[in-house]
């Protein structure tokens, strides 16, 4: 399993592509003493600044080694004048533009509306990747990251949808390191309100969350159960299954290719990172149970009509992983060779298994409840979906150190509606 970083944009302030130098020397001698590899990474971070597709990309890339040093070079320069030059209208003792304390101080008016509060998230953006981590360790000590978050509340309260993309925007790159990562974290509703963001609405910003998501699932179990309890609460609050809201945009057959491949991408980090066969099939099968069974195939034959590597590489990956967790769940319950995917084979598996066994009769007693519920078609799913959820609490309540079925949080999930269709 690999950890990982999240892969950050650079920030929005920055040049067009003219090519046209600075007067500044030390930042020309910076560009002219770079080697290839270092170039490319530059250039890579200054098109990702540009919100430039791969279709703008290529004749960029194309261009002489001078031409794009050049570019550097403005690019370079403009993020220096952002973070150097004295903001209009402060007192000439208050904070200079482009320090902790000057974003501190802006974040704090919670100003909503209008350009400046763009102008402050860009330039936020723009100082959060290119200072160093002390900077950002300053900018979260004096409380950057908590103004930061409940602009972000207010901003989805209120339905602004550009202030909420800028607010993600500052926080895919505040989190692009081991300080802002381990923070956000810590903070009890700072990943709740990330993935608030999930907005179908909004394909980019989606996308971006998404990949945070993924990123985030790799890092060590902390961050992959951190990802779980939230998208879990936002479910809750949606009433939907915690995997719906992505499941649903595989569904649809004008979605960016961007938002298809991060959500296999953030399906494969999710399910490959337990170490446990056992709670690998479950998230799998909970994904699968929000319709990534019927899509899959849909998947797979878009992929062969557009060629697209990266989603051929997730699916492949996808597919893998589903069948080596199968090959080892066959090995541990004895080598049985049966269909987990259909009902009936899997139901003669769990007879067979509790046949003259001291579980049989409750099995048999299950199964005659089963019969019992009422047939109401709103009511029933929800119920064989508790139902479900408490056998997935026994069967992942060792390996995951649960101490305890987490029965409030069934009641407020499932039994609203129950409750309303039995009286």
């Amino acid at each position: 399993k690999k950890g990982g970083g999240i892969s950050i944009g650079a920030p929005i302030g920055a040049p067009q592509p003219t090519p046209t130098g600075g007067p500044d020397g030390a930042l020309d001698d910076r560009v002219n003493n770079m080697g290839q590899e270092e170039l490319k990474i530059e250039l890579e971070r200054m098109m990702d600044d540009m919100n430039l597709g791969e279709g703008k990309r290529v004749p960029i890339r194309r261009l002489d080694e001078f031409t794009l040093k050049q570019m550097l070079a403005t690019h370079f320069r403009r993020i220096e004048e952002a973070n150097n030059v004295p903001a209009d209208g402060d007192l000439p003792d208050g904070p200079k533009r482009g320090t902790p304390e000057f974003f501190i101080q802006e974040l704090r008016k919670e100003v909503l509306e209008g350009e400046s509060s763009l102008k402050t998230l860009e330039a936020l953006r723009v100082s959060l990747q290119s200072n160093t981590i002390p900077w950002l360790k300053s900018f979260g000590a004096e409380g950057g990251l908590e103004l930061l978050l409940n602009l972000l509340q207010k901003s989805q309260d209120r339905e602004l949808g550009d202030v909420t993309h800028e607010c993600v925007k500052c926080l895919k790159v505040f989190m692009n390191n081991k300080y802002g990562l381990m923070a956000m974290m810590d903070n009890t509703n700072g990943m709740l309100l990330l993935t608030k963001c999930l907005d179908p609405r909004n394909t980019t910003m989606m996308t971006e969350v998404v990949k945070i998501l993924a990123a985030m699932s790799i890092v060590n179990e902390k961050a992959h159960q951190t990802v779980l309890e939230a998208l879990t609460s936002f479910g809750e609050l949606i009433a939907q299954p915690r995997f719906q809201v992505l499941m649903d945009k595989l569904k649809g057959r004008d979605e960016p290719p961007q938002l298809t491949n991060a959500i296999i991408t953030f399906v494969n980090a999710l399910t490959t990172f337990p170490n446990e066969v056992d709670f690998r099939m479950h998230l799998r099968n909970e994904f699968m149970n929000c319709g990534l069974r019927e899509v899959l195939p849909d998947l797979q034959n878009l992929n062969r009509s557009v060629s697209d590597d990266e989603l051929t590489l997730q699916i492949s990956v996808l597919e893998n992983n589903r069948d080596d967790d199968f090959n080892e769940l066959t090995q541990k319950l004895g080598d049985i060779q049966a269909e987990f995917e259909d009902p009936l084979e899997v139901f003669h598996i769990v007879m067979n298994q509790s046949k003259n066994t001291d579980v049989e009769n409750t099995i048999l007693s299950i199964l005659q409840h089963f019969l019992l519920i009422r047939d109401d078609p709103e009511a029933k799913p929800q119920y064989f979906r508790l139902i479900d959820d408490v056998i997935s609490q026994i069967v992942l309540q060792k390996k995951r150190g649960r101490s305890r079925f987490q029965m409030q949080a069934f009641r407020r999930r499932r039994y609203r509606t129950n409750y309303r269709a039995t009286n």
